[in-house]
């Protein structure tokens, strides 16, 4: 046997003995009995072994901490900080493309960014950002350039925009889940395009907050399960509101007026004091209101609701159609009255028309009730109610007064 294949065997034999004795320890003394030196010893040794061992640990979490601060500053250099907030000042005077430029480069990032911005800024497209745009010193953001892409902002991929103190010089698109709020934002004129307006702010599978300011000029239409909110604090003279395809719009503010209101597709509109030229409510679609006043006409058609908790006053025409419902808590004035086909009215208060059909050759007939219709008025009332005005009823129809007493004439 050679002398390198002696030592291996000694050292292999002598790394068992070990590994056996350290097996044992540590070893346990007693009082009142020797203690031997090579137990002593292997407690020792066992001892600094822990200790080495603990050391090897503690070296190896420096180096991940090391690595874990070569990583942020690595991050850092490139732009992902820690700080999740940012604000820029963006200049359009000298730069026109300034804040397009800006939101181009920044998309996918985690930081919430506020642009102050001044000058008038070409348009802008956002997209899964989360970014808030307050103007100074007059500051806009004007139309799109080409016909395909007339807006001033559009806003796309779960996006969360705020946009303040603003004049916005085109139309704004907001879709996707994306979430926009407005605080004194100035929109651009309402064009009339026919009967209706020029939308210039439509909110289609999102969600649209106007907090402060007014709605002057808004032309809005939500659509695809949309969302629209208007604050308490809000005034001003909206053109038009629609909601469509399942969409909601809550009108908070007793000071807002519209010139045309739209609910149809199923959708939903409160308002807490209701002030429109034209409302109509189509296609199992639900209206409420704390009080109304319509200067020209309301229509409920076909399997929808107008609820109005207080009184309604219209001053030309209210029509109630196909299984459509309409309901008041207080008293109500209209021009002219027709409900028909399965539909009904219930008002808890006293029942008022002004005027006469054009249709009727006697010139006497206020209300109409036809092919299926059913009201009541004076529910509240201690004598049933007063119904002003003369009504013609056919076609299995009925109106009943606060009393539940069939009203043949009047």
């Amino acid at each position: 046997m050679n002398t390198t294949m002696k030592l291996v065997l000694a050292t292999a034999v002598s790394s068992a003995f070990t590994s056996v004795a350290l097996a044992d320890v540590p070893n346990v003394f007693t009082a009142n009995t020797p203690a031997k030196a090579s137990e002593v010893n292997a407690n020792f040794t066992a001892l600094d072994n822990d200790i080495n061992a603990l050391g090897a640990d503690l070296d190896g979490i420096d180096d991940n901490v090391d690595a874990i601060e070569a990583r942020v500053t690595s991050l850092e250099a490139t732009g992902t900080t820690s700080d999740p907030y940012t604000t820029v000042a963006i200049n359009c005077g000298e730069d026109a493309d300034a804040l397009k430029d800006a939101l181009d480069d920044s998309r996918n990032t985690t930081t919430r960014t506020t642009y102050n911005v001044t000058g008038a800024c070409n348009a802008i497209f956002i997209v899964r950002n989360d970014v808030k745009i307050v103007g100074s010193d007059g500051a806009s953001i004007l139309a799109g350039a080409t016909e395909d892409e007339p807006e001033a902002v559009f806003i796309d991929g779960q996006s969360s925009v705020r946009l303040q103190d603003i004049t916005l010089g085109g139309a704004l698109f907001a879709r996707n889940s994306s979430s926009v709020r407005f605080d004194n934002v100035t929109l651009p004129t309402a064009v009339q395009d026919g009967d209706e307006y020029q939308t210039n702010v439509t909110i289609r599978t999102a969600y649209l907050r106007v907090n402060s300011g007014s709605v002057n000029n808004l032309a809005l239409h939500l659509n695809r399960n949309a969302s629209v909110d208007i604050r308490s604090s809000i005034t001003g003279a909206a053109a038009q509101a629609i909601a469509d395809a399942n969409s909601s719009l809550v009108v908070d503010s007793e000071n807002v007026t519209f010139t045309t209101l739209e609910a149809i597709g199923s959708s939903f509109i409160y308002v807490a004091n209701l002030v429109a030229e034209d409302v109509i409510v189509e296609s199992g679609s639900v209206l409420e209101a704390d009080a109304l006043t319509v200067s020209n006409e309301m229509e409920a058609w076909g399997n929808s609701r107008i609820s109005v908790w207080g009184d309604a006053t219209i001053t030309n025409e209210t029509q109630i159609a196909q299984a459509s419902s309409f309901v008041s808590d207080g008293d109500v004035s209209s021009g002219v009255f027709e409900c028909e086909s399965n539909s009904m009215f219930q008002i808890l208060g006293n029942l008022t028309v002004t005027d006469t059909f054009e249709w009727d050759e006697s010139n006497t007939n206020g209300l109409s009730l036809q092919r299926g219709c059913h009201g009541q008025y004076g529910l509240d009332e201690e004598n049933g109610g007063t119904l002003t005005g003369s009504f013609i009823k056919d076609n299995y129809s009925g109106l009943l007064d606060g009393q539940y007493m069939e009203v043949t004439q009047n």
